[in-house]
């Protein structure tokens, strides 16, 4: 993953965007502490070929092994109310270092190749 691109580089986000990717982030600090997991932009944001339809792709990557279904219902209410507030919707992967560091396939690629990096805890 290229570490040198990060929010504040992809001139392509909207105002909108940013302020929720910046509260996601501080409300992943908020609920995970030490163990908040590196925020990857991914899909067409990234790409900056998003329109005003398009969601925003966040891969969330743990340290230790993770439950993506019991993340995902942890965070729920959270997106539920960001996507609320800011008018968007925001869609999370959650998923281990691990697994993205040897999952292959053309997501994964993909994913790789265009991430873009939020932020690391």
């Amino acid at each position: 993953m290229d570490t040198s691109k990060t929010v504040q580089t992809r001139k392509s986000l909207t105002v909108r965007t940013r302020a929720a990717l910046k509260h996601l982030c501080t409300v992943l600090r908020t609920i995970y502490g030490p163990d908040a997991p590196v925020l990857v932009l991914y899909g067409s944001e990234a790409r900056g070929e998003a329109n005003e339809n398009s969601d925003v792709d966040i891969l969330l990557i743990f340290r230790h092994a993770v439950n993506r279904g019991e993340e995902i219902r942890r965070l729920s209410p959270t997106l539920a109310e960001l996507n609320l507030d800011h008018d968007l919707l925001v869609s999370v992967l959650p998923v281990a270092e691990a697994e993205y560091e040897s999952a292959t396939g053309p997501f994964w690629s993909n994913v790789r190749r265009e991430g873009v990096l939020l932020e690391r805890f």
